[in-house]
């Protein structure tokens, strides 16, 4: 349960607009579970609103069905 508790705290975090607090939490949880492919999107999110804040945007808009 550590993992989805560390995924979901990084998720919030991130909402309220603290990618690089995110990017840490989902760092630890990519240690452990190196392959997870929803905290592997999540950062990489993350990264995107470090490096180009004026871009982030909590909501993700899917590019297709």
């Amino acid at each position: 349960m550590k993992l989805k508790d560390d995924y979901e705290a990084a998720l919030t975090v991130f909402e309220a607009g603290a990618a690089r607090k995110a990017a840490r939490l989902l760092g630890n949880v990519l240690e452990h579970a190196p392959d997870d492919g929803p905290s592997l999107r999540l950062l990489g999110r993350a990264v995107d609103a470090i490096t180009d804040p004026g871009a982030a945007n909590p909501v993700w808009v899917l590019p297709g069905k």
